[in-house]
């Protein structure tokens, strides 16, 4: 409802109350008859109420009919939108939403920890130590993969998961899963989206991997192995994303367990 429509009707109702509480005053001034008897004066609001009511009921139909056709309006200007229109503001959006979850990669990786073993500490003549944000996957990657090599050099996908597990998930879960989780999130809307092209999926998993190290990557690879990380496997693998991994014990233990497409160019 417009200003000038509110103030109007509440001037309206304004000048009806006072000359109706008024009207004895008015009538005398004037010398006519009282429309009611001063004693029945006060029973008379009785139908004064029941006008404001009504005046009450119809300005309440006249919003309710204002905001219908505000909507009306809304769904008629979406209509008008043509496919680029809504193509570039799902862009937009999906840009936006993917800003926001790599700034939270970013942030829960600060906040890993891990602490080797005291087996692997005691062999490798380390002190115990505690290894912080990009250290704590290097750190969780080491005792991985060298636990992987002493006890199974020849381990199939779920034996290497089990390791994993026992070394990294059931020890630091809370530190490592939540990366793990937003990174699927990433990867998974990525697939799924049906308005970008495959250039810009592409791109946008570029820029996912570019904030990554090759010990991230690689152990984000050791966890898709296992049953708790979902179908991460399938999305590394779609999108290449251990391709970057430098040669070395890292590209070649993840090439025992993934297909040579998540190592292949793009193109």
């Amino acid at each position: 409802m417009r200003g000038w429509q509110v103030w109007g009707i509440s001037g309206v109702v304004l000048a009806l109350w006072l000359s109706w509480v008024f009207q004895s005053i008015f009538v005398d001034k004037l010398g006519l008859p009282a429309v009611v008897e001063r004693g029945q004066w006060g029973d008379t609001f009785g139908a004064l109420n029941a006008l404001f009511a009504a005046v009450g009921f119809i300005a309440v139909l006249i919003t309710l009919r204002f905001q219908q056709r505000q909507i009306q309006d809304a769904r008629q200007e979406q209509e008008r939108l043509t496919k680029e229109d809504r193509e570039e503001r799902h862009k937009q959006r999906f840009e936006s939403s993917f800003f926001q979850l790599l700034d939270l990669l970013r942030e829960i990786r600060r906040e890993a920890v891990f602490h080797h073993t005291d087996e692997y500490d005691a062999l490798m003549e380390l002190e115990d130590e505690e290894f912080i944000g990009s250290g704590a996957f290097e750190a969780a990657w080491r005792e991985f993969v060298h636990t992987l090599n002493k006890h199974k050099p020849s381990a199939d996908a779920p034996a290497a998961a089990k390791i994993y597990e026992t070394v990294v998930h059931n020890r630091y879960e809370y530190a490592f899963s939540p990366f793990f989780r937003v990174l699927y999130t990433m990867l998974r809307n990525l697939r799924d989206d049906s308005i970008l092209s495959k250039d810009e999926k592409d791109n946008y998993s570029r820029l996912v991997r570019s904030q990554m190290t090759s010990f991230e990557i690689a152990l984000t690879g050791a966890n898709g192995l296992s049953k708790v990380s979902g179908r991460l496997s399938e999305l590394l693998t779609e999108f290449h994303m251990l391709k970057y991994l430098p040669n070395g014990p890292r590209r070649t233990a993840m090439r025992r367990f993934y297909p040579d497409q998540a190592f292949s160019s793009r193109n």
